[in-house]
């Protein structure tokens, strides 16, 4: 499955997206995502991978975040490189049925 965007909108306030596109891919029992973004600036797609990554270690490092959840956030990768944002992720087939159970029936 893939999508894109060239619609321009403001995902939070004082960062605007430019551009977006990706991919979720199902091979070899694993699910890949790979998003890319493109920001109004360097500056803006650094600060946003800087604050993407603080979450991610602050969730990870919570004591009631379920097992499957800090796997699976350890498998995020977040990349600037320019204005443009780089978001990959792998999460194992196996472990996909006991995340969506996190979420509700």
């Amino acid at each position: 499955v893939w999508g894109a965007s060239a619609i321009a909108s403001e995902l939070e306030p004082g960062v605007r997206m430019k551009a977006a596109h990706g991919a979720l891919t199902m091979a070899g029992g694993n699910l890949t995502i790979d998003l890319r973004t493109t920001l109004d600036s360097p500056k803006a797609a650094a600060d946003a991978v800087t604050k993407a990554n603080a979450q991610i270690a602050q969730v990870s490092g919570m004591g009631q975040t379920p097992a499957g959840v800090k796997s699976m956030l350890k498998s995020v990768s977040l990349k600037a490189a320019g204005a443009d944002v780089t978001i990959k992720a792998t999460v194992p087939e196996s472990e996909l049925i006991g995340l969506l159970s996190l979420i509700g029936p």
